[in-house]
């Protein structure tokens, strides 16, 4: 396996005729301020609050953007200016809407992993795709079961709230608080 790595980083850093060196750096998963005060990575989002992007290099005077898409590999929703080592940037700001997104950090104009890998810049960057996912702030209205449930496999229904894939049910005996 080291061997097979060794060979692949020799090619893209050999690259072959009309194609740009590129060189890589590593996008950690996006981070939230917890109860704390501190950033920690997190699945889920709060679209009002600001999310921090670290990366493993310096991108200053680079002209990079974190590009956002809706599928993978393809960035053509949105884009941030991002510079430094790196960014808190908010949602709302940038008009993500509850939902799942992808993202990398690039200074090529492509808007698809395949463009920005062939972009013949000599100063090319590009991280590694992350998930990033905006949390809906409200509850589905739920429709069935309601009252009293006589079946051993109830049937649930709800509203569904754009943007949103997955629900949870949790049942509880007594209230909590999901933080």
């Amino acid at each position: 396996m080291a061997t097979l790595r060794t060979i692949v980083l020799l090619l893209l850093f050999i690259g072959s005729a009309g194609m740009a060196q590129a060189q890589t750096f590593f996008l950690q998963p996006a981070k939230s301020l917890n109860s704390n005060g501190n950033w920690e990575i997190k699945l889920l989002h709060k679209p009002d609050r600001d999310i921090r992007y670290d990366y493993s290099q310096n991108l200053d005077g680079l002209n990079a953007f974190l590009k956002v898409g809706a599928n993978p590999n393809n960035y053509n929703l949105t884009q941030a200016s991002v510079s430094g080592v790196f960014s808190e940037l908010n949602p709302q700001d940038m008009g993500l809407t509850p939902g799942k997104y992808y993202a990398r950090i690039t200074n090529s104009t492509a808007t698809t992993t395949n463009g920005i890998l062939i972009d013949p810049r000599e100063d090319l960057v590009y991280s590694n795709e992350i998930l990033l996912i905006i949390e809906a702030q409200n509850a589905p209205t739920v429709f069935a079961p309601r009252g009293e449930i006589t079946n051993a496999t109830p049937t649930f229904e709800w509203e569904d709230i754009p943007g949103v894939e997955a629900y949870w049910i949790i049942f509880s005996s007594t209230p909590f608080e999901i933080v």
